[in-house]
């Protein structure tokens, strides 16, 4: 490992700085759920906060945590909600998509 001269005059390890820098990254991304995303949107599935049966479901559909996920449109009363994951195209209720959390940018 190298070391890197901070301001100040401090030497510090470079794998702190890479964790450091990881820490800012992932705070400069939101955390939403699905419900509130915009058409066209894209983000990375980062929980599902359902267990037994609808999470299941959810999972099944190939709903994972890491999936990309892509809003591609809404029905005129905004449910359900249509996205685009894994090469497919699936339909949720706004119901269901409350419980899965996303990251976007």
């Amino acid at each position: 490992m190298g070391f890197l001269l901070k301001p100040g005059k401090k030497l510090i390890k470079q794998k702190t700085l890479i964790s450091t820098l990881l820490i800012i990254r992932r705070q400069a991304l939101a955390t939403i759920n699905m419900r509130k995303m915009q058409v066209n949107q894209s983000g990375k599935i980062v929980s599902i906060k359902v267990t037994g049966e609808l999470g299941r479901r959810i999972r099944d559909m190939g709903l994972t945590p890491g999936t990309e996920v892509t809003i591609q449109g809404r029905a005129p009363l905004s449910d359900p909600v249509a996205l685009r994951a894994r090469g497919f195209t699936l339909s949720l209720r706004n119901s269901e998509a409350d419980f899965i959390e996303v990251e976007v940018e």
